[in-house]
Parts: structure tokens; C-alpha cells; sequence
């Protein structure tokens, strides 16, 4: 579990020499809570005015969800509710709008209460801190420019929850390398009601089944009923012949669930074996050449 714990304090503003870079920042930008039906957490939020003016920010909560498409880790549903998993009415933040100057820091308490009889399992909502400002180029027409920035909030309900996944693809790059790196491309699926945190590896083996390399597969949350893709990559260069790589996940809150998968690439590098061929193409006529012009006589 990451995140900040706080107390139920007002918030408090405090300036700082921050440099000036056109933005403003908020940390943390997630935080995984696991509560009972009931059961509330006090937690804490922070602002950092980095624009270099002074600016009105606004506080809103918005539900997310995951998505089939696993380019898309969230999908934020605006003014509409997630049917299944709504938490946006759960989180209660102290104000609602708030006026900072530049290097003003804003530390912001708000709470998360999860409901007598919510539904077991995962439940998201964003806390969104926005920005606007007037950008005129001159003319009467002005174009009102928004920034946000959020922190997602996972909340696990605590029940009779269901944690299940699979591995739904997984590829190289290409099937024929002339040489690496090579590309793996991991989606994983997650069917249960609960977020996962997905960790993995591939093993590669060559044509006579050694480990060649054994490559960690970077930690990806998938949340339910969606799926996720992860990419990673092996560098090295020289390859030749028949691989094979092995793929194992690692899933649910103990780790202790898992899915496998295999494929099979082919490397071979060519460029370097036309050269090798040219080479000894030009040795061969270069020694036929010298063979032409000069007789080799025995000595009676």
C-alpha cells in the first residue's frame, strides 16, 4: 500500500522558492486503500504551485474504470458514474476550490468513508486538481485553457472478493531478427472484481534448451474487468539461430497466482554472413589470379 496518512486537520498553505516551469504538480499521484463496509480513512493531499502567477484551483472527484483495450490503462467517465465500481461520492476533500500563489504549497486533507453494504471488491474515483486560465492571441476571440492533474484512488472492499487473470497475448516484435534487441509484448486480463498488480519474467532459451537470459518484466496494475498491456525488452545484439521465451505471471494480492505462456523467434544475421560470403569470394579470385600469372616449377 502506498499513499499519504493524514489526520483530520485543516489544511494548511505554506510558500516555498519553487522555480518557475509553467505547471503545477500534486503528490502522491495514486494510493491504494483496503477498507471494510463502515470503515473511513483520513488521508492527505498535496499542491505545489509551480506557474509562476497566482491561480484559482478547483478540487473534483471523477470516476475511472479500466478498459478491454489494452492501450488504455483508465477511462475517466466525467459527470457519469462507473456502474459496478463508483468511489466518487466516497471521498469527501476539505475544500473544493482554493487560491494559490506561485511557490504556495496546499496541503489538503480529505477523507475516504466506504458506505454500510457497498459491494465487495475494487471501487476508483480520481481526485482532480484543475487550472484555467484566458489565452488571447490578440483578437476578440479567447480560448480558456484547462490544466488537471490527478491522484487515482483504489479502494478495495473488503469480502469475499475474486481474484482470477490470464495472459491473452504474447509476442516478439517480429518472428525473423537479423539482430536484437528483441521486443516482447505482454496483455494480461484481468476477469476477477479486485485490481491486480501483475509482475513477470521470460526465460529464453536457445536451440539446445540453455537459459541464454532471464529478463523481469516491470510491475503493471490492471484493474478488474480489463486488460493491460506491458512491454519489455531484451538488448542484446549478437543472436543466432532458434530461441524460445518462456513467459510467467505473477498475480493476487499474495503473489501466489500465476499463467504461462511460450513463443518461438529466429535470429540470424544475415548482413554479416553476405559479407563473410563477398570475402571469401574475393580471396578465392584474388588467389586464382595469382595462380594465372605464376607457374609453380619443381627445381630438378
Amino acid at each position: 500500500m502506498f499513499g499519504i496518512a493524514g489526520s483530520a486537520k485543516a489544511y494548511t498553505i505554506e510558500n516555498y522558492q519553487e522555480n518557475v516551469e509553467d505547471r503545477f504538480v500534486i503528490s502522491p499521484v495514486n494510493l491504494e486503500l483496503t477498507l471494510a463496509p463502515g470503515e473511513s480513512s483520513s488521508q492527505r493531499m498535496v499542491v505545489v504551485n509551480r506557474l509562476g502567477r497566482t491561480a484559482d484551483f478547483k478540487i473534483d472527484k471523477e470516476d475511472f474504470v479500466g478498459s478491454q483495450d489494452p492501450e488504455k490503462a483508465t477511462v475517466f467517465l466525467g459527470g457519469d458514474y462507473a456502474a459496478a465500481t463508483s468511489a466518487r461520492d466516497w471521498i469527501t476533500p476539505e475544500i473544493n476550490e482554493v487560491n494559490l500563489n506561485h511557490g504556495d504549497r496546499l496541503s489538503l486533507p480529505f477523507e475516504v468513508k466506504v458506505p454500510e453494504g457497498a459491494r465487495t471488491g475494487s471501487h476508483y474515483a480520481a481526485i482532480f486538481v484543475s487550472v484555467s486560465s484566458d489565452n488571447s492571441s490578440g483578437g476578440k476571440d479567447k480560448v480558456r485553457l484547462v490544466s488537471r492533474v490527478g491522484l487515482l484512488v483504489l479502494i478495495n472492499v473488503a469480502g469475499n472478493n475474486v481474484e482470477s487473470g490470464e495472459i491473452t497475448e504474447f509476442k516478439a516484435g517480429k518472428i525473423f531478427y537479423r539482430n536484437g534487441p528483441v521486443d516482447f509484448s505482454t496483455v494480461f486480463r484481468n476477469t476477477g472484481n479486485v485490481y491486480q498488480r501483475v509482475k513477470g519474467e521470460v526465460a529464453i532459451k536457445n536451440i539446445f534448451g540453455a537459459e541464454v537470459a532471464h529478463l523481469p518484466i516491470k510491475e503493471w496494475v490492471v484493474l478488474s474487468d480489463s486488460s493491460r498491456r506491458q512491454e519489455t525488452e531484451w538488448a542484446k545484439k549478437w543472436l543466432v539461430g532458434r530461441y524460445t521465451a518462456d513467459l510467467t505471471v505473477f498475480y493476487g494480492f499474495g503473489g501466489n497466482l500465476k499463467d504461462q505462456e511460450s513463443l518461438v523467434f529466429y535470429a540470424f544475421p544475415w548482413h554479416v554472413a553476405i559479407l563473410v560470403i563477398l570475402i571469401f569470394i574475393i580471396i578465392y579470385y584474388l588467389f586464382k589470379y595469382f595462380f594465372s600469372k605464376f607457374e609453380i616449377k619443381k627445381k630438378e
